[in-house]
Formats: structure tokens, C-alpha cells, sequence
């Protein structure tokens, strides 16, 4: 059995542009020379990517030294219509999920400082941001982080749950009283003593020989000192919560782009950034940058004006500012920002990876700066202006690879896993009894160890553990797989599985199953999931495995049913049949009846169908369970025929 809880896990919510191909989903270049990888987003006038481009056309540096790009290879991220359809059980229940046939996807972020933007004042912003959330396509995972410590929903497929949370969101942001003060003013009194600023301000209050009226001065002194410690208490909280999303990062493999919803940033100078800058750098995070623009203030004066225009300009700055150092570009929304995120969309939906020949010293400090260009004029090129070397992986535990994965949005694939999960119910705690098969393939040697994370559908985990097994493995067609199990209890709901595998030469897999632990429930009779095995391997139990594989001429079925009432069995039947897929023409076909049961509301049913005459290949198990000419429930189980050996 796993140790429970073993594995330390914290919520993290990041954005991973990934491409499918190796570890964490990020492609690896295989060469004799030692590369930098680095994440290059090329996109024409219109937003859309650019994706001719060879290793020639582009020119990076390094801390000022121009490198060979040796490889330069484009990425394509926008999921096509079916991608991520998965094998039904049913209309809706997954039961077998594979890491080789992950679809690339994207997973956004969007991070909104609240408390910047006025109430009320981001109502069309969000509205906006939630049609973009509903515009990404199946494989795309989407994360909400309100800052400085609001709202959290971690990275996930369910997109509707971002979008109710968006339209809750529109602002919280007061604004201040002293708007015949603007920000740069309070600034340049409070932090510089500018005596030129505070006189025209004294003129505005106090009247034109209002230089001389210290009591004014003191006045316009005392409140521009109040302006600035609100407006930096409120920066410094923006800023820390931005840092601390960052820094849960930077674990992760990958290019990692983050969209921060904000009504401005006030900051004093460049330094207040720099740690910032750096978290991104370690992270490989790429910025986007959208200001909720709010209205002038509705007044008359043009002083009152000026302050307000005083104040915007104050903000939009700290943003630019942000931009500068992270090699982001700040959007403006306005009345209409839907085409924003539109373009926000397209920009999103591919990048470069460029192989970029390492320096003999450039490992000798945390990160260094990088610029990157491509030779043409009608381009738009986005890089981060800093590059972070990652500490080796090689120098983790296994401990720190499982949790680095079990946090990882999408799976780790230089070990291919499946995984596939029953369902029961246990009578006497009201809970569902879940076993979790699993298989490891490729060329993973034992022992293997593995970790898990059960998530529930609020994100909460509910289960961890780990566990070293040492299993031998079995030879099938596609080469060697070592296949486990494992069992948990867990209350009736949706659930997100995770598992991550180490085995002894420290290769990776990881793989996500979403999960139902219920029972299929019609009027007095529930049934659980459907389980097929290989009769001559089973006994007097059967295991279940991933997906069977049938070597002899019978396939036990198995799956339990519910009653409220011991009468219910006589009116019960279930009518099992062989197909070539799950709506396919039936190819062997059994119906079983209950009648002269025992006395018990529970009911273990087992039988073996003769699958002798089949000929090698993939079908399909169906089961059908009617009560009094009623439909209950249908299950689907795959199953493989093959060679005995």
C-alpha cells in the first residue's frame, strides 16, 4: 500500500506552452554540444506566428557575445477539432488514459490585481476574459490567481469554472479624495521636496500667493505623504503576490507565459522590479501585460483633469516599466478588449525553440542576459531579456523528481504509462473503493517508484502516497510493460488522479486521469464499473489490469451490483456481448439472470464468455443491465486478443 501523504504538494498556477514531445512535454534537442534552450515567440502584423523560420534567421546573445543557434524548431500549440478525445466507458466516463497519446495544449493563467482596478471598473475586462477562456480548445488548461491573495483556482480542463469565477470579478479599487493631488505630484513633494510642484499645487488649493501660506504647504505636504504610503502599500502587496506566483514556477520545465489583468503599477524606480525580473528569468515566464484603463474623473475643472490624466500616466508607467525588463508589451483595454484577447489567442498558439550554443563560462552565474532578433522586417519577436541556468536534475532526489512532476500540468513522457481505474462501492462506509491499474513501458527498470496525488474537483488534494514496487515485467506486442495496482477509499465525486514514476536509472513518466467514484444508480439498483480479465489467469479472482489481454479461448467479466431490496434481483438481468468497438456489430453475445439469489442487497457478478472463435486483435466488452424491461446502465471495458505464448 502507498505511505499516505508522503509527498508535500502546494497549489501552483502557472501557464505552460507545451509541445508534447519529451520530458514535461518540452522538446529536448539531442546533439554533442551543449545548448541553451531558449523559447522565442515570431509573429507577422496581424499577431498570427510566423513559422518558416530556419536556425539562420535568428541572432541571439548572450550577455553581449553573439551565439551559434544551432537548431531552431516551431512549436504548434493550438489544439485542432477532436483533439484529446479519449476511449468511453460510456457517453462521459473515461477509463483508460495514456501518456503517448497526450495532445499538446496550452495552460493560461490569468492573474488580476483587484485591488488596482476601480469597483465596478473591470466588469467589461473580465466578461472579455472569460470569452477567451471559453475560446481555448480541449487540451488547453486555464488557472485563475487574484492578487495579492484572493481567489486561487489552479490549472485545469474545466474551463466553465475559470469563466463563473471571471464574472464574479470586476474590481476593488477606491478611489482617492484627494484627486486635486495627482500621484506624480504627491511623489515629487512627499520623496523629492520639489518645491516647484508643491507651489503650483498650493496655487490650485489655496489661491495664487498661496507659496507664502504655510499652512497650505503644510496641508498639501501631510496629504501627499498619505498618497504615497497608501499608493506604496499597495504596490509593494501587487508586487509580492506577483513574486510569489512566479516563484512557484520555477520548477516547472518549460516556457511559462503569464497575462496580468491590472489597473497600474506605481513604482518608485526600476529596483523595485528587479525581483520581478529575476523570478521570471528562473521561471521562464513570459509576460502579458493588460492595463484595465478606467475613465477620466467626470468633473468640470481642467485641474481636476490634469490630475487624473497625472495619475494614469503614473500608472501605465510602473507597467511599462515591468515591460522593459521582462520583454513584455502592455495592452490597453478599453472600451472593447475582446480583440485583445483575441490577438492574445493567436500569439499563444506557437513558439520557436532555438538550440543556442553554450558558453564555457556562462554557467558560472545564476542568469545572464540574452537578447534575440530575427532578420526581417515584418516580424514581432517576443524573448525574455534574461536567461536562468536551472539546477541539474540529474542532482535531485527522487523524492524532489516525483513532487516536481505530481505539480507539473502536463505529463512527463520519456517513460510511456496508462492507467485505468474501477469503481465500487463499499456498503458499510458509504465511500467508493477505487483500484488504480496501472503499466509502465518503454525501457524502465525496476525497481520503479511511484507517487501519487488525488485531487478533488475543488482542486483540494485528498489523497497522496508513495510506493517502491519491484514487479516483473510481461511481454506483449509493443514491447515490455510492468504493471501494478493500487487501492483507494474516497467519498462518491469528480477527482483529478496524478502519477509520477521514477524507475532505477532515475527515467520519468508521468500521467493524469480525471476520474468519477460513482456508482451507476437507476431507481432500486446500482451498478459499479465493469472489469474484464483473461480466464486463465484470473482463479478464483480477477485482477484488473489497464486493458486485458486475452491468450486463452474464455474473458472473465466482473462488476458489482446494488439493491436497496433482495427482491430487486428477480426482476434483474445482464446481457453481456463482444464487439469490435463500443457501438460496433456484436460478435458473441450471453445474457445472465439473477432469480434464486441469496438474501443480500449486494451481488458480485462474474462470468466467462468464449472468445475462442475471435481472431487476434482489439474489441470491446459490453455490459447492459436491465431491471423490470428498464435500462440501468451500460458499461464498456476494451480488451486485447493475442497469441498465446
Amino acid at each position: 500500500m502507498f505511505r499516505n501523504a508522503r509527498i508535500a504538494l502546494v497549489s501552483i498556477f502557472v501557464v505552460v506552452l507545451s509541445a508534447g514531445a519529451l520530458a514535461q512535454q518540452r522538446p529536448t534537442f539531442r546533439s554533442g554540444v551543449d545548448l541553451i534552450q531558449v523559447d522565442v515567440t515570431v509573429v507577422d502584423e496581424d499577431s498570427y506566428p510566423v513559422t518558416d523560420l530556419a536556425a539562420s534567421d535568428f541572432t541571439v546573445t548572450v550577455d553581449g557575445e553573439a551565439r551559434p543557434v544551432v537548431q531552431a524548431q516551431f512549436i504548434p500549440l493550438r489544439s485542432q477539432p477532436g483533439d484529446g478525445q479519449v476511449e468511453l466507458q460510456g457517453a462521459e466516463d473515461l477509463v483508460l488514459t495514456s501518456n503517448t497519446e497526450h495532445v499538446p495544449g496550452r495552460l493560461v493563467v490569468i492573474a488580476v490585481d483587484e485591488e488596482s482596478i476601480y469597483f465596478g471598473e473591470g466588469r467589461h475586462v473580465m466578461r472579455a476574459a472569460a470569452e477567451f477562456v471559453d475560446s481555448l480548445g480541449r487540451a488547453d488548461r486555464v488557472g485563475l490567481a487574484v492578487i495579492p491573495y484572493g481567489l486561487h483556482i489552479d490549472f485545469t480542463s474545466d474551463h466553465d469554472r475559470v469563466r463563473r469565477a471571471l464574472a464574479g470579478l470586476s474590481g476593488l479599487g477606491t478611489r482617492r479624495r484627494d484627486v486635486d493631488i495627482g500621484l506624480g505630484e504627491a511623489f515629487r513633494i512627499a520623496q523629492f521636496g520639489d518645491r516647484g510642484t508643491e507651489i503650483l499645487v498650493a496655487r490650485r488649493l489655496c489661491g495664487d500667493e498661496a507659496e507664502n501660506d504655510q499652512g497650505c504647504l503644510s496641508t498639501i505636504r501631510n496629504r501627499s505623504r498619505r498618497i504615497v504610503q497608501e499608493t506604496q502599500n499597495d504596490s509593494v502587496n501587487a508586487r509580492r503576490g506577483l513574486e510569489t506566483l512566479l516563484e512557484s514556477m520555477e520548477e516547472l520545465e518549460g516556457p511559462n507565459t503569464l497575462v496580468w489583468i491590472s489597473g497600474g503599477l506605481i513604482i518608485e524606480d526600476q529596483f523595485a522590479l528587479r525581483e520581478i525580473q529575476r523570478r521570471a528569468a528562473a521561471s521562464r515566464t513570459s509576460f502579458y501585460l493588460m492595463m484595465v484603463a478606467e475613465p477620466l474623473i467626470d468633473m468640470t475643472a481642467a485641474s481636476y483633469q490634469e490630475t487624473a490624466r497625472d495619475d494614469r500616466r503614473q500608472k501605465e508607467q510602473g507597467l511599462l516599466e515591468l515591460a522593459a525588463l521582462t520583454g513584455a508589451r502592455v495592452m490597453r483595454a478599453q472600451y472593447n478588449p475582446t480583440p485583445l484577447f483575441e490577438q492574445l489567442e493567436r500569439e499563444l498558439s506557437g513558439y520557436y525553440l532555438l538550440g543556442v550554443q553554450l558558453g564555457p563560462t556562462d554557467r558560472d552565474v545564476e542568469r545572464r542576459p540574452i537578447t534575440v532578433s530575427v532578420a526581417r522586417d515584418d516580424v514581432r519577436v517576443r524573448a525574455r531579456q534574461e536567461i536562468s541556468f536551472a539546477e541539474d536534475e540529474a542532482s535531485q532526489s527522487v523524492d524532489e523528481r516525483l513532487a516536481r512532476m505530481l505539480r507539473s500540468p502536463f505529463s512527463v513522457l520519456e517513460l510511456p504509462m496508462r492507467v485505468a481505474t474501477y469503481v465500487h462501492h463499499d456498503v458499510e462506509t458509504e465511500r467508493m473503493r477505487v483500484l488504480v491499474a496501472t503499466e509502465v513501458g518503454g525501457d524502465a527498470l525496476g525497481p520503479l517508484t511511484f507517487g501519487v496525488v488525488l485531487r478533488d474537483s475543488d482542486g483540494r488534494s485528498v489523497w497522496t502516497g508513495q510506493q517502491q514496487v519491484n514487479v516483473q515485467p510481461t511481454y506483449t506486442a509493443n514491447g515490455p510493460v510492468m504493471e501494478t495496482s493500487f487501492q483507494v477509499s474516497v467519498p462518491p465525486g469528480q477527482y483529478e488522479l496524478r502519477l509520477a514514476v521514477v524507475d532505477d536509472i532515475g527515467q520519468r513518466g508521468s500521467v493524469e486521469h480525471p476520474m468519477r467514484a460513482e456508482v451507476r444508480s437507476t431507481g432500486p439498483l446500482a451498478v459499479g464499473d465493469l472489469v474484464v480479465a483473461d480466464r486463465s489467469e484470473t482463479g478464483a479472482t480477477v485482477e484488473a489490469p489497464v486493458e486485458a489481454r486475452v491468450s486463452g479461448d474464455r474473458l472473465s467479466a466482473y462488476t458489482e451490483l446494488y439493491a436497496d431490496s433482495p427482491t430487486v434481483w428477480d426482476q434483474t438481468e445482464v446481457h453481456i456481448a463482444i464487439a469490435d468497438h463500443a457501438t460496433g456489430p456484436v460478435r458473441a453475445e450471453t445474457t445472465v439472470t439473477f432469480q434464486g439469489v441469496a438474501e443480500t442487497s449486494r451481488r458480485i457478478f462474474r462470468y466467462d464468455v468464449d472468445v475462442g472463435d475471435l481472431q487476434p486483435g482489439r474489441y470491446v466488452a459490453r455490459a447492459r443491465i436491465v431491471h423490470d424491461s428498464g435500462e440501468v446502465a451500460r458499461l464498456h471495458r476494451s480488451f486485447q486478443i493475442i497469441e498465446a505464448r
